[in-house]
């Protein structure tokens, strides 16, 4: 009489514990699903995120390198004082004196006459994007391509603005031109290799071998030829027939600042004749008002002129107080301190 009873409750036990296991499969966490790997974006060289496409000029320098100088620290303060610094961290999220690098460049009509900022950081990148979108005024937008690369861009007043935050290094700015196709999307491009077949700015000619005559200088200058219009009549005629130009400017052992100057160009037949032109424009440039304000009428030693079949360039050494009050006078246009110097 038991067992018909006994084989109820297996069953109902059976049936409970099918039960408790159907439910307990059903609230369970199912396992995270792995995300694919993303391959490393490519920013080490800051300068290969600049495009050669419609680029007139650029400047390379390298903050920190500068601050670092000990006897030129009193000299950047005249230039740029502490406070200065101190806003623009504020407003941008960016300490500029713990750069260790940064470009600006302007690019003409082929990208819309923008300008490009490019600074490598070690700040909080996504609180520098928050600060910038705070500036944006109309038309916002956001893109995502990737957690680690991010786009925005927007009107700042009526002028067409963009950023990025590339890795978590690097930021990029842009004022003008278009946002979806100027020089801070060719920047995320490059930083994803998805342009291989685009040349860099410093990939090309006459960039690639000023810079690399520049080395390691903590500022660089370069500007693209053909030069028109008064920049032509520059240094006696020499930019009109020349292809790029280049200055650098670098600490000295003597505590000075050296300055350099380089012109590319064809010059395999009349190289000696280019270096003399070349001097004899320096020279009068320091005979100007402004080379005296500069300091450059009284060189530590006369400039040294030097050429190759492609490049006339010059080299010279100025005392840094009187370069760094001749540069904040002419910058602030202080009459009296122009008058002074």
């Amino acid at each position: 009489m038991t067992l018909p009873f006994r084989r109820e409750i297996r069953r109902r036990d059976f049936a409970l514990s099918l039960m408790g296991s159907l439910l307990a499969a059903c609230s369970a966490t199912p396992p995270p699903i792995a995300q694919p790997k993303l391959p490393p974006l490519k920013t080490d060289d800051l300068s290969s995120l600049v495009t050669a496409a419609g680029l007139e000029w650029m400047v390379l320098v390298k903050p920190r390198t500068i601050a670092q100088i000990a006897w030129l620290i009193p000299e950047i303060a005249l230039f740029a004082p502490e406070r200065n610094f101190d806003i623009f961290k504020r407003e941008v999220g960016v300490d500029l004196r713990e750069i260790p690098e940064a470009i600006v460049a302007r690019f003409g009509v082929a990208l819309g006459d923008s300008d490009l900022q490019l600074t490598r950081h070690m700040n909080d990148a996504e609180a520098c994007e928050r600060l910038f979108r705070k500036r944006i005024t109309k038309e916002p937008e956001r893109d995502e391509e990737r957690p680690d690369l991010v786009r925005v861009s927007g009107k700042i007043g009526g002028t067409p603005h963009a950023f990025a935050r590339i890795g978590g290094d690097v930021l990029a700015y842009q004022e003008g031109g278009d946002a979806a196709k100027g020089p801070v999307r060719i920047a995320t491009l490059y930083a994803e290799d998805k342009l291989k077949k685009t040349p860099r700015a410093l990939e090309t000619e006459p960039l690639k071998s000023l810079a690399a005559r520049f080395g390691d200088a903590p500022f660089i200058a370069l500007a693209v030829g053909p030069f028109t219009d008064d920049w032509r009549k520059a240094a006696n005629g020499l930019l009109e027939a020349s292809t790029g130009v280049g200055c650098a400017l670098r600490p000295t052992v003597r505590e000075h600042i050296g300055f350099a100057l380089a012109i590319a160009g064809d010059f395999h037949d009349s190289a000696d004749a280019a270096s003399a032109t070349l001097m004899d424009a320096w020279d009068a440039f320091t005979a100007t008002e402004m080379g005296g304000v500069l300091g450059l009428d009284k060189p530590v030693e006369r400039a040294l002129p030097t050429h190759t079949s492609e490049i006339v360039a010059l080299s010279v050494e100025v005392e840094p107080r009187r370069f760094a009050e001749g540069l904040h006078a002419l910058v602030m246009e202080d009459l009296d301190a122009l008058m002074k110097l």
